[in-house]
């Protein structure tokens, strides 16, 4: 069984930040060596080749679709319904633990301690509502293979589909049935790593960086590595502003016009 993998996931309109994800992680994590696992959710072959150009130990995953049909079904937003395709990161047995980051974070220190040191559990970043944030995990090889969680997760949306109720299923997303599967015994993971706003925790080893929002009706447009991207707040915009001066610095920055 291997140490660790890195695991991360998503499709052509993340292409961008996860260049920068991997790009950043690799600079001020230059101790790792082990796999990175991409679960692809509709990545083009040329995104994909350049992709394997940032590290040589890539392993690129489709997601078997059909077990997410009926989250298509039940849950009105697609983005949320395609996020269910997370789960299928319970299939890395192979694996003592995975460290799961989404492609829209950026890592700006050394982050070692998430690998060698959160051991023996299930931890997450906490939301600020107590619901674990899937976008930083780290999870022991017993967690992986605790709960068959293809079956829990059809229950959980079956319940909000006879439920009929429409606002509910609106909310559903895999946060939700992550807390509700494991959250009797999800540990957080400290404030140091955690990426919600850097306003709030200023020595942040790892920040959220803007995304696209198809769904999102906000006017307000800013772009970034090629990518129109929105953020709804004057707060936001700012933490945008300060992500931008920081990928300057690392050399990562997008195009400003």
């Amino acid at each position: 069984m291997k140490n660790f993998a890195l695991v991360s996931y998503f499709d052509d309109l993340f292409v961008e930040g996860f260049k920068i994800m991997l790009r950043s992680f690799l600079r001020y994590n230059p101790w790792f060596s082990s796999d990175v696992i991409v679960y692809d959710w509709g990545i083009s072959k040329n995104n994909l080749e350049e992709c394997c150009k940032l590290y040589d130990k890539i392993t690129w995953l489709k997601p078997d679709k059909n077990n997410y049909n009926l989250s298509e079904n039940v849950i009105n937003k697609y983005y949320y319904a395609k996020t269910f395709q997370k789960f299928e990161l319970f299939k890395l047995t192979s694996y003592k633990k995975v460290i799961v980051i989404d492609a829209d974070l950026i890592i700006i220190d050394n982050i070692r301690k998430l690998f060698y040191e959160y051991n023996n559990g299930f931890y997450c970043d906490i939301s600020s509502n107590d619901i674990p944030d899937s976008g930083l995990m780290v999870i022991d090889n017993k967690f992986l293979t605790k709960k068959n969680y293809l079956n829990y997760l059809n229950e959980v949306l079956i319940e909000y589909k006879i439920n009929g109720n429409n606002k509910q299923a609106d909310s559903v997303n895999d946060e939700n049935v992550i807390n509700r599967m494991f959250g009797d015994i999800i540990q957080p993971i400290e404030d140091d790593y955690c990426f919600y706003n850097v306003t709030y925790y200023p020595h942040c080893k790892i920040l959220a960086t803007p995304e696209y929002k198809p769904w999102s009706k906000n006017e307000t447009f800013l772009k970034f590595k090629n990518s129109v991207i929105s953020w709804d707040t004057e707060e936001e915009i700012r933490h945008c502003m300060k992500l931008k001066k920081i990928l300057k610095e690392l050399n990562l920055e997008g195009d400003d016009e």
